[in-house]
């Protein structure tokens, strides 16, 4: 019987790390250079907006309550309410743009497989 992963023990590499299949992976995704950048960049502006609202709430907490500064509630609850839509739009985004690369590359896996053969 296969002994089983546990987080105690580790499974054993057959093989050493080869540098080679991130050069042939390079290969299938050199065409995607500037999505995969966009969507990096996008994945940092998203978590930049993300650690707004816990700003926004110690702000709202240590001074716009005591002070009873109610504009200012408002203001800070619109632009969290702004950050976490764009959090959700940003998301979407992610997912979409990175599932469409996933399946270009595996379609340009499968052509170079057909006439390679």
């Amino acid at each position: 019987m296969a002994k089983k992963n546990t987080y105690q023990t580790d499974e054993e590499l057959l093989q050493s790390f080869n540098m080679g299949h991130f050069k042939r992976l390079g290969v299938y995704i050199s065409p995607h250079k500037k999505g995969l950048l966009a969507i990096l960049s996008l994945i940092v502006i998203t978590n930049i907006v993300a650690m707004l609202g816990p700003y926004l709430m110690k702000l709202s907490i240590d001074q716009f309550i005591p002070d009873a500064n109610v504009n200012k509630l408002i203001i800070s609850g619109v632009i969290y309410t702004i950050s976490l839509v764009f959090i959700a739009w940003s998301l979407r985004y992610r997912t979409l743009h990175m599932t469409k690369i996933g399946q270009d590359i595996l379609a340009l896996r499968q052509i170079v497989l057909i006439f390679k053969n």
